[in-house]
């Protein structure tokens, strides 16, 4: 097992392809569509503290939400970085994602509805978007907080 703290969509600099048997997002669809949305307004997390930063970044979330913003360039992006992910995988690895609710991300200004809408959005963006992986649904794991994908 290795854990790394890199940006997802640089994985293959790190390992080489088809060599995971499994790729964890251990609540990371927020992160990553708040630092996608983030990086879009010209501002970078490495260059702050990033709790001092999520308030900003979930108003570009919400903002993005209104807009056509989330499908089309967070989408794009989101795609890439999972899509990258995917080349490590070994053929009938899987990826797991899961989401929660955090009283810390309610005071940040998340709704539950918001953070409950993130595993059923990358979900359809990856069932739509990469054909080489599969949406599987797993007995005992709710839909709305929990995804795994299978490399067909």
């Amino acid at each position: 097992m290795r854990f790394l703290e890199i940006d997802a969509l640089h994985i293959r600099d790190h390992l080489p392809d088809g060599s995971c048997s499994f790729v964890a997002f251990n609540h990371h669809i927020n992160d990553i569509v708040q630092t996608i949305l983030h990086e879009n307004a010209g501002k970078r997390t490495e260059d702050g503290d990033w709790f001092a930063m999520v308030p900003e970044m979930i108003r570009l979330v919400h903002q993005a939400r209104e807009t056509c913003e989330m499908e089309t360039t967070v989408r794009r992006r989101f795609v890439e970085i999972v899509a990258s992910c995917c080349a490590v995988l070994k053929s009938g690895g899987a990826m797991g994602f899961n989401n929660a609710v955090t009283p810390l991300l309610i005071r940040h200004g998340y709704t539950e509805e918001l953070l409950g809408s993130f595993i059923a959005l990358a979900g359809r963006w990856i069932s739509e978007d990469i054909d080489s992986l599969q949406v599987e649904r797993l007995h005992g794991f709710d839909e709305k907080w929990w995804l795994f994908v299978r490399k067909v």
